[in-house]
């Protein structure tokens, strides 16, 4: 098998190839320390299909979503990661510095098992091609797992003393670069296709064709059907090597280097900002990353590109800029110039004197230099006519007649045919001129105004002023009835009679229009401080125009880069402003059509992150809920717009800037928050990214709380219940009680009052006899009525003491014993006592003392009746009723009813029942209770 030999052959061809080397721009943006990205250099890059961007850094594994840098298993992973690889079944592989191969799981990583089993851990290289079968450089031999992960050794016709060292996709197989060349290598061949040493990188490019860079000798090579070809590259070491579309980008150590199709190579190096070369990406958006010795920079759109005053121009504050078949003119506040074809350069025309080009669609391209009159001939400026005074150029138009009508600053020029100047001044100069449906007009200071002619004279007539003291800067002949004037405050229409500002100014967010210039499908491209966008006209819209069209950072446009825009046949814009002049290509100037995919990344519960592996569920203590999601879209994150909503029925929420939800005392129940994004505010989420979680209710609101209070309430019924029925019969009881009393005070002495009111009403009885039952007769009710009102005192609830208690009982005994006979001594106790007695201890003691005096009026015949009674401490007291009467057996004696009761009164009040009695030897009865705890 033939080799190719050596570079050197190909030296003759390489110029043929390659175009000029340019040093030139293109706007990034910087992700380092200040940002959050604090992981030193960056060594590997990779984006899974959900969208993440993965970070290989001297530190391990970093995940990133746009917003936040994740650190990715750090536990397990703290080394150099070299190689990032992704490929089919969302597998994202890791090559460390250790030789050890690693694959990214859920959560965390796990060993990259090999042919053995085992995990990987002499791995130089690994690669998918384009079947999904993974080719990887062990040791010294190239292996290949299939894609049921089963491994086989790969025996191809590399020499034995070649060294393979790293592999790339390449087709249907893989290009192996070993020690001293590079061979493709399928499923049963390998061809050599170079011969070189020191080859690190390959890549293939959009038409099929290798490049393969070497690592620190100066060598790049393209190789298609018809071989290699060496091609220039800048010195340094080689970091990468990646396709982008038709471009070729080979990162160095110190430089960014681009090969355009076509053989343009633009460079980029750290006199231009970059802080270094690195690790390529060209992520699912088409930007371009480049990872650093010090951080992530992104190229939004890496085909856009910039020049400055290192490319040639005065200065990068520029205003003014006219794009005309290959010729590109730019005014400066240092003078205008124009871009070199060949060299790709700008170039001085002439110093400063406002030096404004005016594109005439007919003759071609007007300037002043402020002394004459000059028109573009191929590659410089002829001069036309001399002004009679100093003046520049504002603006010009050809009218029907074929007139050259020019605004200067000092008034109109009119140039005929036969190339005579004719120049009237005119106070304040004249701004803009233009022609519509045949009427020429001028904008002059504040003012609209019709160009009359007669006899040679040029003059202004009609003229309307504008409604807030503008001067136009650009005009737009949109219809033949209407005029548009951009001005520093906004754009105006003008219709024949009257200026007036236009409703859709509101469009420009706090921009100033500048500029209005022609677009190729008939729009108007608007421009200036703070806003670029493509206007189409409409009379039936609110505001007069729609915007279609809005380059900025998606299109590799940094922020406040326009003042002037001019498109060219290619449909490139050429862009002038305070940055320098910018070119957007045709194929960049595509707006956003993919909608960015959400995912949530973070879950806190007051401050603290919560796993999402299960079911989430939030105690009913939790006072603050914060779900944070990521749109996975990073060429412009300014366009993003999320909108959400907690729960599938709610409606959406208006759009905002914010990924966040936070919730505060969310009440107890199942939630479904939901969050969408568009870049463009019309289109979104087919799939929102959800988040299912469930607060739980307070411990009094669960179901076994609810059932306890269930049975709780059930038993407290039953309690109630049970206390309103013992109340019930406590009442009964009472009453029952009450009744007895009275029974036993009043029954026997209302019956004997019955008695002697019979005897008395009976006809044989005599006056005497009738007077003598009628005494008896009040005797009893006297006495009756006395233990009415004792039984009744004992009833109530008062703070009565021993000493009421013993009144009331010796009250009841002097009524029922007036006389001598028998004769009654009381002793009550001689200090007064302050501890109250109980109404229940009243009420038994008292009817206890009633009673057994009852018994000596009635039984006794008793010629002396001693009543005792003494507290003994407290609610203690003795009571002693003693007669000389007859007495009794108290043994035969024992079931009667005024016993029984009094026992059963001595029972209820913990006392106890004393009676001593014998015929003939009178009774004594004594009641003691002793004082309670």
């Amino acid at each position: 098998m033939s080799r190719t030999r050596s570079f050197a052959p190909w030296l003759s061809a390489l110029l043929l190839f390659c175009g000029h080397a340019v040093a030139q721009r293109s706007y990034f943006a910087l992700y380092d320390q200040d940002t959050g990205l604090n992981v030193g250099e960056i060594a590997a890059l990779a984006q899974d299909d959900t969208g993440f961007l993965w970070i290989g850094a001297h530190r391990g594994l970093i995940r990133f979503d746009g917003h936040s840098f994740v650190p990715w298993a750090p536990e397990t992973l703290d080394e150099v990661v070299y190689q990032l690889l992704y490929g089919p079944n969302d597998e994202l592989l890791v090559r460390a510095a250790s030789g050890r191969g690693w694959r990214r799981t859920a959560h965390g990583l796990e060993p990259l098992p090999g042919p053995d089993g085992k995990q990987l851990a002499t791995l130089n290289s690994i690669a998918f091609d384009t079947r999904g079968r993974l080719w990887a450089v062990i040791g010294t031999s190239l292996w290949r797992r299939d894609t049921n992960e089963r491994w086989s050794p790969i025996a191809s016709a590399i020499p034995a003393d070649e060294k393979i060292q790293r592999v790339y996709p390449a087709r249907d197989g893989v290009v192996a670069l070993t020690d001293s060349g590079a061979w493709r290598i399928g499923d049963d061949n390998a061809q050599n296709i170079l011969h070189e040493r020191d080859l690190w990188f390959a890549a293939q490019a959009a038409d099929g064709a290798l490049w393969i860079a070497a690592h620190t000798t100066p060598g790049l090579w393209r190789i298609d059907d018809h071989g290699a070809r060496a091609l220039a590259r800048v010195a340094g070491r080689a970091l990468d090597l990646r396709a982008r579309g038709d471009t070729m980008w080979l990162s160095l150590d110190r430089t960014l280097v681009a090969y355009e199709n076509g053989g343009v190579i633009r460079a980029m190096g750290i006199a231009d900002g970059l802080p270094s070369g690195g690790p390529l990406l060209v992520d699912r958006e088409n930007s371009l990353w480049l990872g650093t010795f010090v951080g992530l920079v992104q190229f939004p759109e890496p085909g856009t590109w910039r020049w400055g005053e290192t490319e040639g121009l005065p200065s990068e504050h520029t205003y003014s800029i006219v794009a005309r078949g290959g010729d590109v003119f730019v005014s400066s506040w240092s003078g205008l110039a124009h871009l070199d074809r060949d060299e790709k350069k700008f170039t001085l025309d002439f110093p400063p004197y406002g030096g404004t080009v005016c594109n005439d669609a007919r003759s071609g391209l007007w300037t002043s230099d402020g002394a004459h009159l000059m028109h573009w001939n191929e590659n410089h400026f002829d001069t036309v006519a001399n002004w009679t005074s100093k003046r520049i150029i504002n603006a010009c138009v050809r009218d029907d007649a074929g007139v050259l009508w020019l605004a200067t600053s000092r008034g109109l020029s009119k140039l005929d045919d036969g190339s005579q100047l004719h120049d009237t001044d005119i106070d304040g100069g004249v701004d803009q001129v233009w022609t519509n449906a045949g009427i020429l007009y001028a904008a002059a200071g504040a003012r609209v105004c019709r160009i009359v002619v007669a006899n040679e004279a040029i003059g202004l007539d009609a003229c309307v002023p504008f409604p807030t003291k503008a001067r136009a800067n650009r005009v737009a002949p949109i219809s033949p009835k209407e005029t548009w004037l951009s001005a520093n405050d906004g754009i105006f229409g003008f219709d024949g009679h009257e200026v007036s500002r236009l409703p859709g100014n509101h469009l420009s967010e706090g921009g100033v229009a500048a500029s209005l210039s022609p677009s190729s499908n008939g729009d108007w491209w608007m421009s200036g401080s703070g806003i670029l966008f493509r206007a189409h006209p409409c009379d039936d819209c609110a505001a007069k125009w729609q915007v279609r069209e809005a380059p900025g950072r998606w299109q590799g446009l940094p922020g406040n880069s326009a003042i002037d825009v001019s498109e060219d046949a290619t449909g490139a814009l050429w862009i002038a402003g305070n940055r320098g002049v910018w070119r957007v290509p045709k194929q960049a100037r595509a707006m956003p059509q993919n909608i960015p995919r959400v995912v949530p990344v973070r879950v806190a519960v007051d401050g603290v992150v919560q796993s999402t592996d299960g079911a989430l569920r939030i105690a009913p203590s939790a006072h603050r809920i914060e779900l944070e999601f990521a749109a996975l879209s990073y060429r412009d994150r300014s366009l993003l717009r999320f909108r959400s909503r907690l729960n599938d029925d709610d409606a959406w929420s208006t759009p905002t800037r914010s990924p966040v939800l936070q919730f505060a005392d969310l009440e107890a129940g199942d939630y479904h928050a939901e969050m969408s994004a568009s870049l463009d505010g019309e289109h979104w989420s087919s799939a929102p990214a959800s988040v299912a979680f469930g607060v739980l209710p307070p411990w009094y609101r669960t179901i076994w709380a609810m059932g306890i209070f269930v049975v709780a309430a059930i038993a407290l019924a039953a309690w109630l219940y049970r206390l309103r029925v013992a109340a019930l019969l406590r009442v009964e009881r009472e009453r029952t009680r009450i009744a007895m009393d009275l029974h036993d005070e009043l029954g026997s002495g209302l019956g004997s009052i019955g008695m002697l009111a019979g005897v008395a009403a009976r006809d044989d009885v005599d006056d005497a006899e009738a007077r003598q039952l009628a005494r008896e007769i009040a005797d009893l009710s006297g006495l009756l009525g006395s233990g009415l009102r004792s039984l009744v005192w004992s009833l109530r609830s008062g703070r009565a003491g021993i000493d009421e208690l013993g009144s009331q009982i010796a009250d009841h005994a002097r009524r029922m014993f007036p006389g001598d006979v028998p004769h009654l001594a009381v002793h009550l106790p001689s200090k007064q006592s302050t501890a109250p007695l109980a109404p229940e201890l009243r009420r038994h003691v008292l009817l206890f003392a009633l009673e057994a005096l009852h018994n000596v009026a009635r039984h006794a015949h008793a010629r002396h009746v001693l009543l005792t009674l003494e507290s003994v401490g407290g609610d203690g007291l003795h009571l002693a009723i003693e007669d000389d009467g007859g007495g009794f057996d108290p043994t035969e004696s024992a079931r009667g009813t005024g016993l029984e009761s009094m026992h059963r009164r001595a029972a209820a009040i913990a006392a106890t029942m004393r009676v001593d009695s014998a015929r003939g030897q009178g009774t004594r009865i004594a009641l003691e209770r002793p004082q309670t705890a």
